[in-house]
């Protein structure tokens, strides 16, 4: 996004012809259509992740639980051995 703006703000300021204007005014607002478009798309996507009580849990969190997991697990094989 902000080299979009950067884009658009340099032509402006260069202001050589109306035609490179045009073009990264074009080219910004393609762009923020198409952002425009995927925001939506991925807050579609958390509506549905919400309404169907999904849990999102973070990498280092899901390790945790597994290492967790493995202790336990390793733990119950020494009782048994004993």
């Amino acid at each position: 996004m902000k080299e979009h703006v950067q884009a658009l703000n340099s032509a402006l300021r260069r202001r050589k012809g109306d035609s490179s204007i045009q073009d990264n005014i074009t080219s910004y607002i393609c762009f923020k259509k198409k952002i425009k478009k995927e925001n939506k798309r991925l807050i579609s996507t958390l509506k549905q992740i919400d309404d169907n009580k999904f849990i999102i849990m973070s990498p280092t969190l899901l390790e945790y639980i597994v290492e967790l997991w493995d202790k336990e697990i390793a733990r119950k094989m020494l009782k048994k051995a004993e």
